[in-house]
């Protein structure tokens, strides 16, 4: 919380410590537990249109580090997190 110039303030004394600030939207992120997530996973065509589902993986990495992919379920596809997978 702040303001836009306290935040550019905090950017800038960062960059002095070879410190990068990385931003997150939080309403790009459903948590695997979420009812959503899991209506998707039992089918529900509906809810699978709010994700991004695929049958072959791209070689697309996570922030965190390995794949971007992950199985979803035993459906034979796989969903796309750029976080963590449980996001």
């Amino acid at each position: 919380f702040g303001t836009m110039e306290e935040f550019e303030q905090l950017i800038a004394e960062a960059k002095k410590c070879r410190i990068e600030i990385m931003l997150d939207m939080v309403l790009n992120h459903v948590s695997t537990e979420h009812e959503w997530f899991k209506k998707a996973l039992a089918g529900d065509q509906h809810y699978q249109d709010f994700f991004i589902l695929r049958e072959e993986p791209t070689d697309w990495v996570s922030k965190f580090g390995g794949s971007a992919w992950s199985p979803f379920g035993d459906t034979g596809k796989y969903y796309l997190h750029l976080y963590d997978r449980t996001q």
